[in-house]
C-alpha cells in the first residue's frame, strides 16, 4: 500500500501493522481511548461506521438542569 508521505506519523503506524510489528486490535483501542467521544462520534457518522443519532443527552442535560432549578428555589 501507498501512503501520503505528509501523514508521516499515520504512515509508520499502518506500516508497522501491515508488518505484523503493531497488533492492530491495539492500534484501534488506543485512537479510540484518545479521542474525545465527539470525535469518535463525528470519525465514525463520516465514515458512516453507525448511524446519525440525535442527541439526547442535551435533552436530558436541560432536564437536569431545569430540575436543579426548581430544586433550589425551595
Amino acid at each position: 500500500m501507498v501512503y501520503v508521505p505528509v501523514r508521516q506519523y499515520t504512515n509508520k503506524m499502518l506500516a508497522a501493522i501491515e508488518e505484523g510489528l503493531l497488533d492492530q486490535d491495539q492500534v484501534l483501542i488506543a485512537c479510540l481511548n484518545w479521542m474525545t467521544d465527539r470525535d469518535v462520534q463525528q470519525m465514525a457518522e463520516a465514515n458512516e461506521f453507525l448511524e446519525e443519532e440525535e442527541d439526547d443527552d442535551e435533552d436530558e442535560d436541560e432536564d437536569d438542569w431545569m430540575i436543579s432549578t426548581e430544586l433550589s428555589h425551595d
